[in-house]
């Protein structure tokens, strides 16, 4: 009898990222990264552990990075993308009237 202890620490999930690109190799491991849902360099996927996906992450092993998660860090695509992205905009730390200066020349006047 076999027993399962479903803890906050267990692993259920891969998390499959595409380091090496499939360009030149043959058709069916660029078929493999596609059904993994990998679809460039760098992409990040996340799988539950199951037989058929630990075939393909098998079949690619080669090609990309994998790490076993737990559930709570999972992210959706949208999560991964925004992750990605820099923080937009600039700060203004001071602005040019409040710093008393009366002409946009007046850091000329201490020279």
């Amino acid at each position: 009898m076999t027993t399962s202890s479903e803890g906050p620490t267990s692993t259920t999930h891969y998390k499959i990222t595409l380091h090496r690109s499939a360009i030149g190799l043959p058709k069916r491991y660029k078929d493999t990264l596609i059904s993994l849902g990998i679809r460039r360099r760098g992409g990040i996927v996340f799988h539950e552990h199951c037989p058929s996906i630990a075939g393909k992450i098998l079949r690619v092993k080669e090609l990309v990075k994998v790490e076993n998660v737990t559930s709570d860090q999972v992210k959706t695509p949208r999560e991964i993308h925004q992750s990605r992205q820099p923080v937009r905009g600039y700060v203004i730390k001071k602005k040019f009237w409040e710093s008393g200066a009366t002409s946009s020349t007046s850091w000329l006047d201490g020279l």
